[in-house]
């Protein structure tokens, strides 16, 4: 029997900030042990300041994920994904969607922390980031972090150079973007396997 076809969306999570913190705040709490306490009202404070992506799967959300400001280092702080999801990668979609954003500001590197035994640090040693050292928390000094980092193009390139660069390497549509100089509303789809098709919708935060 043909596979199934596996469609869904990322887009920036809506301005409806209280309705959406829930939403965080709710399945945050069903992975508590995967990545930590956050308060609703930081959840609210990500959402209007344009920092949080959402995964849709058949017009339901399934996911999500937090980052820091775009600048020279992009942290993300939170990246969760509903257990039935989690093998059709919508994480990596998740991520993609912040990787574009990191480029657009010509960010250097971005960095996130894991817990060591946590299945997470094969997801993303999976899509290309590296370990550069470790920490205990303070509220549980035995349970260890990685810390995961990944070099972007801008830190070696200027703007003209990366444009140029990513023309000649002929990178899949989803980073088209970079390429224009006035990035409205994008749509850009998505493809790791034949099986899957997504789709990233960004759109400029409002500052």
């Amino acid at each position: 029997m043909p596979k199934s076809q596996s469609n869904f969306l990322v887009t920036r999570c809506p301005p409806d900030e209280m309705l959406w913190a829930k939403f965080l705040d709710h399945l945050s709490g069903l992975h508590k042990h995967e990545v930590g306490f956050l308060p609703r009202l930081a959840y609210q404070q990500a959402i209007g300041l344009g920092r949080v992506f959402l995964c849709f799967e058949n017009g339901d959300p399934c996911g999500y994920l937090i980052h820091g400001p775009p600048k020279r280092q992009t942290k993300i702080y939170q990246v969760v994904v509903t257990d039935d999801c989690r093998r059709v990668e919508h994480g990596t979609a998740l991520v993609e969607a912040v990787r574009l954003v990191a480029d657009a500001e010509r960010a250097h590197v971005l960095s996130c922390h894991v817990a060591e035994d946590l299945e997470a640090v094969s997801f993303w040693k999976e899509i290309g980031f590296q370990i550069t050292g470790e920490r205990c928390r303070r509220q549980d000094r035995k349970r260890k972090q990685f810390r995961f980092e990944e070099q972007r193009p801008g830190k070696s390139l200027d703007l003209k150079d990366l444009r140029a660069q990513l023309r000649e390497s002929k990178l899949t549509a989803l980073h088209t973007f970079l390429l224009k100089n006035n990035p409205s509303l994008e749509k850009v789809n998505f493809q790791r396997k034949a099986t899957n098709h997504h789709q990233i919708i960004l759109e400029p935060a409002e500052k």
